[in-house]
């Protein structure tokens, strides 16, 4: 599609209301000029609803209309207007949902998902405070957000000693983060 996307724009949130609500708020503040959400549906109608709530704007459309190369135009033609802060596809655990094909994901510039989470962590631990501040991982149990954090952590003291880590929960984080946004400090 001829966008380029670097990997501290691609923000992993997947099953917390919390991670979903902050995300829609740091992407849809960064810059003035792109103020609405691209809406892959189906989704989760409650995101949209975060978003009336935060006076954000959005679009969508039904990814059953746009399969194969027709997905690819379907994106190119929203991300033309130059307002889109953030694409939101939900991963549907719901069987009855359509999973992207790998072909899919490659025309929409996600490729395999578990890039983007490797290179988010990699650019977090090398350029802490700078890259993906804050960075956002959240899914189901089992599948390694512990150890990721944990690793980041650990190359952050090896090789950034002066750096202070901290773990907040996620609901300590919105709050932080709602705060910081109505004092104008964030």
């Amino acid at each position: 599609m001829g966008v380029d996307i670097a990997a501290e724009g691609c923000v992993p949130v997947t099953g917390s209301m919390q991670g979903t609500y902050a995300s829609f708020m740091t992407c849809s503040q960064a810059d003035r000029n792109k103020d609405t959400v691209l809406f892959i549906d189906p989704g989760f109608p409650v995101q949209k609803m975060q978003l009336q709530v935060q006076g954000v704007r959005y679009e969508t459309f039904d990814v059953y209309d746009y399969r194969g190369e027709k997905l690819r135009a379907q994106l190119e033609s929203y991300l033309q207007k130059g307002n889109i802060c953030a694409v939101i596809y939900s991963n549907p655990n719901n069987p009855s949902w359509v999973c992207l094909t790998e072909d899919e994901l490659r025309a929409c510039g996600l490729g395999y998902r578990a890039r983007y989470v490797h290179a988010a962590a990699e650019a977090v631990a090398k350029t802490p405070s700078s890259t993906y501040n804050p960075l956002f991982i959240y899914g189901p149990s089992g599948l390694g957000k512990t150890h990721l954090l944990l690793a980041i952590g650990q190359y952050i003291r090896e090789h950034h000693p002066e750096k202070k880590i901290e773990y907040v929960k996620g609901d300590d984080f919105t709050n932080q983060m709602v705060k910081s946004l109505k004092e104008g400090t964030a």
